[in-house]
């Protein structure tokens, strides 16, 4: 599930997730936005908080590939 899906379905806002995060808004909000990738860390605390709902392969443009092979 992409990471803005999430946020939207569960009603949590950018600026409160980035709080929980330990990153500023700006920043959450270009990786919401798929402007940046988080690293590794960040992805695995991104993981973490929505209960392995937004996996780090969710930050990858590959839904085609992902599809297919099912």
């Amino acid at each position: 599930m992409r990471l803005q899906t999430y946020l939207e379905v569960e009603k949590i806002s950018i600026a409160g997730f980035a709080r929980a995060c330990g990153v500023g808004r700006r920043t959450m909000h270009r990786i919401v936005l798929g402007v940046c990738l988080p690293r590794r860390a960040l992805m695995m605390r991104i993981y973490e908080l929505t209960h392995g709902a937004v996996t780090p392969n969710d930050f990858y443009e590959l839904p085609e590939l992902a599809q297919e092979a099912a």
